[in-house]
């Protein structure tokens, strides 16, 4: 086995279930403390586009028609 694995091999675990996880369910957890539908700055203290972002739970496009916000979008989202 040397040969093969000259160094020896790492060993990863797992966290324990703490009581948290034991009481709460995660599906429970998104439910009760989901961040409402809104768009707005991260709130990072170097970022660049924080200052151009306004807090929104709606929005408009150019011909005037009124959209909502459907996740919680910030300078972080994902594109």
């Amino acid at each position: 086995m040397k040969n093969v694995f000259p160094e020896p091999p790492l060993a990863a675990f797992r966290r324990d279930c703490n009581l948290q996880d034991i009481l709460v369910h995660k599906k429970h957890n998104r439910i009760f403390f989901r961040v409402h539908n809104r768009s707005g700055p991260c709130g990072a203290q170097r970022c660049a586009i924080c200052p151009y972002m306004m807090e929104a739970e709606k929005f408009r496009d150019t011909t005037g028609k009124s959209y909502n916000v459907r996740n919680e979008v910030t300078s972080k989202s994902p594109m």
